[in-house]
């Protein structure tokens, strides 16, 4: 508009996202029952420099970025419940950053909570129900390079504030998924699957009040032993 302020643009960023290395280690096991504890850390190997491609003079949005730009802490816990074809999965992981990047500014802690419960059909064919929540605290600092116009003001308009705010306060997402998968049997120490789900539920909790809702996913693995 003559404004400037509803227009569309399509921006992407690519590159090598941040390498995470990580400890696993039994904390208890039975016939039924494993809970397992991990330790690892993310490494800053994913770019913070990216810029939009309709701005070239504006770096992208911090979540368009290939990494948080910092050494970051990641600890969790998974319980898993096998019951013969019926294994139930609950785990909680927290992310903590190593300070501010580069660029000025650090990414907010994360905590993420998942449970499962998957009936295993047969060795190829498994389905079930998955539920996800995510929260991530504020961003610490700015990117000079990023909020360019956090103090816009137009009089005639009456139009005027912070256009990230978004990212100065917690962003909550969530869901409850039902899935499917199918997987291939073994060949040369390799097999392939395929996994589709459809959320039933989802939701949002953010300062724009934003909501991304997926209508459906799709995800293709080839994995290898050595």
């Amino acid at each position: 508009t003559a404004l400037g302020i509803n227009y569309k643009t399509i921006d992407t960023t690519s590159g090598l996202s941040d390498v995470r290395l990580m400890a696993v280690t039994p904390l208890s096991l039975n016939p039924a029952y494993m809970t397992m504890l991990d330790l690892g850390v993310s490494l800053p190997t994913g770019s913070v420099d990216k810029y939009f491609t309709s701005s070239p003079n504006q770096r992208a949005a911090y979540n368009m970025q290939m990494g948080s730009g910092t050494p970051d802490l990641v600890v969790g816990t998974t319980v898993t419940n096998t019951m013969d074809q019926l294994v139930s999965t609950g785990r909680g992981q927290v992310t903590v950053r190593g300070g501010r990047n580069s660029n000025g500014y650090a990414l907010g802690n994360e905590f993420l909570a998942k449970a499962s419960s998957i009936y295993n059909v047969n060795s190829m064919f498994s389905s079930g129900v998955v539920a996800n929540y995510k929260i991530r605290g504020a961003v610490v600092g700015k990117d000079e390079k990023y909020e360019l116009f956090n103090d816009y003001q137009n009089p005639g308009s009456g139009i005027a504030g912070d256009g990230h705010q978004f990212y100065h306060a917690p962003q909550a997402t969530w869901d409850a998924t039902v899935m499917a998968k199918v997987q291939s049997a073994a060949f040369k120490n390799m097999n392939a699957s395929l996994e589709v789900g459809v959320p039933v539920a989802q939701g949002a909790m953010n300062k724009d009040d934003i909501k991304l809702n997926i209508d459906y996913y799709a995800a293709a693995a080839l994995n290898a032993s050595f």
